[in-house]
């Protein structure tokens, strides 16, 4: 599905729908001394490259309403149900190191969540609220299909965020055209002890599409069947990465949906990626802020 595409002109991107999932969250992001209070989540953060581009985008997500309203996303909800509370999140940022607790969990989607017709979906849940019965659905429904492993190998239980896979992650990648995850996700999926030797074990155990892995500021990956290729080189360094995997994901879907060949896309996406962490918004942390005080 991904390779040998003509490059798409801009009105035929704009024909298609572009469909996310996964739960918004209300975030307490830690760093430098200072606490900030933010909207966030796959979903959210999914959101901003396809928004900035002007393009059809449909949200799929459970949350309290005062927090899609919050986010700017209440006019984009498609599904109908809100939940009494968001997943809450502490993330505070040491260094190159990232500790991360859930306080709150919120309620996990149904099959009354999912569009209809067809879509390019982008599926970011952020602790295990789409299973892979819904994500086989998403997947009937849609022409391009990528997301992110977090949601997938995140305990789905208060405390600190720990790793664990309910499901078999083989059968969840399987889904997806493209899926992403951070070098310590890589790690785990591929019960590696090193990046290279998760690397070799992801190019043998992938079976379709791509698997895009990247490790902040360092170098970032793309895994094939059979084979792997590193993209690119040291990045820049930023202390809050928050969203980044999210924002990337969406924007390369972008660029696929045009026509862009896979890892020409994934290029570009690291370009856009790098340039919005240098000018993040802060726009929804104040509203959110105000609201819940």
């Amino acid at each position: 599905m991904l390779s040998g595409r003509k490059q798409s002109s801009r009105a035929e991107v704009l024909k298609h729908r572009f469909c996310i999932y996964g739960n918004i969250t209300l975030d307490y992001i830690i760093g430098n001394g200072s606490v900030a209070t933010r909207v966030g989540g796959g979903v959210y953060y999914s959101s901003l490259p396809i928004l900035e581009e002007g393009l059809p985008v449909e949200v799929y997500s459970l949350g309290p309403y005062w927090l899609f309203e919050a986010s700017g996303l209440s006019r984009y909800k498609s599904n109908s149900d809100y939940s009494t509370h968001p997943t809450v999140f502490r993330i505070e940022y040491s260094g190159e190191s990232r500790i991360m607790e859930v306080l709150e969990v919120s309620p996990a989607l149904t099959p009354r969540d999912v569009h209809t017709g067809l879509c390019v979906s982008v599926v970011n849940p952020v602790l295990g609220e789409i299973p892979p019965s819904l994500l086989k659905t998403i997947r009937a429904g849609s022409l391009i299909l990528a997301g992110d492993i977090q949601g997938f190998v995140r305990a789905r239980r208060k405390g600190v965020l720990e790793y664990e896979a309910p499901w078999p992650i083989n059968q969840v990648i399987d889904y997806f055209d493209i899926i992403h995850m951070d070098a310590s996700e890589a790690l785990y999926v591929a019960r590696a002890e090193n990046i290279d030797e998760a690397l070799v074990k992801l190019s043998k155990a992938i079976r379709r599409g791509l698997i895009v892995v990247t490790e902040g500021y360092r170098a970032s990956y793309i895994v094939k069947p059979g084979r792997f290729i590193q993209l690119s080189g040291i990045r820049p360094k930023v202390v809050d990465k928050t969203g980044a995997g999210d924002y990337l994901l969406s924007a390369t879907v972008i660029y696929l949906a045009n026509g862009v060949e896979p890892e020409e896309a994934v290029a570009r996406a690291l370009d856009k990626t790098d340039e919005w962490l240098f000018k993040k918004p802060v726009n929804a942390s104040s509203r959110a802020t105000t609201l819940i005080n």
